[in-house]
């Protein structure tokens, strides 16, 4: 009887330390698929204001002046507009990325 608990004994302590294995992968797969989702987020945000910024200058060239956008001077121009947001989103992301830049190689 007493080898019977023991042996209980020994596989409840073995289950719950397998169970907090898996508990703490599945919270670091969690963690890594946000971080992924964020970063393809991040991505798709600087595609989509860079593309901005070229379209908006290309149309302000072939017309031959900035195009006018209902806001106050002097972010009435939209090319204007699209750098400056470019530049502050640009500011951020690497104010947010500093100390993964300095400890990162080139490899």
């Amino acid at each position: 009887m007493q080898s019977h608990l023991q042996e209980s004994r020994t596989h409840l302590i073995q289950r719950r330390r397998t169970v907090g294995r898996m508990m703490t992968q599945l919270a670091r797969a969690r963690s890594f698929a946000a971080r992924g989702l964020r970063l393809a987020g991040s991505d798709l945000l600087l595609a989509f204001i860079t593309l901005n910024v070229l379209v908006s200058g290309v149309l302000d060239w072939s017309r031959g002046q900035p195009t006018q956008i209902p806001l106050p001077r002097p972010f009435d121009r939209w090319h204007l507009l699209s750098g400056v947001v470019l530049v502050i989103y640009l500011i951020v992301h690497i104010w947010h990325r500093r100390n993964h830049l300095r400890k990162s190689t080139i490899r």
